[in-house]
């Protein structure tokens, strides 16, 4: 992403959390990891990742520093996902969510770095990808995992992003 581009545009994109570069993001300067929970790491309100993705997960974020998961879920159920890959986690709370710059400065100051050295994981575009973007980190955009939330099915979030993307993908044409 350049300074050109559109907020809701990701850095680097991935078809799971499988699929994930993460030495070239490590290699990009990347220091600290945080993970989307529902639909990015698991599935719509999951307790536990997959053994498959947690011994990628295992391997993988050995690399960096640190990780977190930094989840829109206010429930307190996260914490089986974050022992899986040693990971702390920021929880939204019913004023502060993604994609709120103050929910990403939290993240900032669990990590105590400059928001490039993170980068953010997640399958939303504005959640995850104009978040993280807006508050200074590297954006990693994945394909959901599994079903979405009902308010995400009512609010057609989806076809919101596939219209942001088109929209896009038409000017750089």
């Amino acid at each position: 992403m350049n300074s050109q581009s559109p907020l809701v545009i990701p850095n680097y994109l991935a078809s799971s959390v499988l699929d994930i570069d993460f030495k070239k993001i490590k290699n990009d300067g990347i220091d600290y990891i945080a993970f989307d929970a529902d639909a990015t790491l698991v599935g719509f309100r999951k307790k536990a990742l997959d053994d498959k993705t947690k011994k990628y997960l295992e391997k993988e974020l050995r690399r960096f520093k640190g990780v977190c998961i930094a989840s829109n879920r206010v429930t307190n159920d996260l914490h089986e996902i974050a022992d899986d890959i040693n990971a702390h986690t920021v929880r939204a709370t019913l004023t502060t969510r993604k994609p709120s710059v103050k929910f990403f400065h939290r993240v900032v100051e669990l990590f105590d770095v400059k928001p490039s050295k993170i980068a953010m994981v997640g399958d939303k575009l504005i959640a995850d990808i104009y978040g993280g973007n807006k508050a200074g980190f590297k954006t990693v955009w994945v394909d959901k995992n599994g079903r979405d939330s009902i308010i995400d099915w009512v609010v057609q979030t989806r076809r919101f992003e596939r219209r942001l993307t088109k929209k896009h993908f038409k000017r750089s044409n």
